[in-house]
């Protein structure tokens, strides 16, 4: 390649990343720039009210210990051959939501609790509470 056309698109590259970086606003009076915006003031007014939601759910393993194969004639006499332990374990999850009222109501996505044996929600002070759910 050209020796000047290397050193024109090298200048073209060092020009336009200097000019883009000079047209970042600066956020803050420290220098440093941010290109999103400042949740602080949104946080400051409802982040009380957001939780943390723990949950637990007892799950039995489908397919046994070495799963299905699919076929049904093979897995029957493959179960026969060898005896296999439904071993139960417990599966965690976690999740957020937000308070809905003060009467202890609290709203989250359906995945986090759909099918839960167990929910513990933990406020943003570190107190936590049982909850029961109630609609999914």
């Amino acid at each position: 390649m050209n020796k000047k056309l290397i050193l024109a698109l090298v200048a073209a590259i060092s020009v336009s990343t200097t000019s883009f970086a000079a047209t970042i606003p600066n956020s803050s009076a420290s220098g440093v720039v941010s290109a999103y915006p400042d949740f602080s003031a949104i946080y400051d007014n409802v982040g009380k009210s957001v939780v943390n939601i723990n949950v637990t759910q007892n799950v039995t393993p489908q397919g046994g210990q070495f799963g299905s194969t699919g076929d049904p004639m093979f897995d029957y006499f493959f179960k026969r051959m060898v005896p296999q332990q439904q071993q139960k374990y417990k599966q965690r999850g976690l999740g957020s939501g937000f308070i809905l009222s003060s009467d202890g109501y609290i709203l989250t996505n359906a995945h986090v609790v759909n099918n839960a044996d167990s929910v513990t929600v933990k406020l943003s002070d570190k107190r936590e509470f049982k909850a029961k759910v109630v609609g999914v």
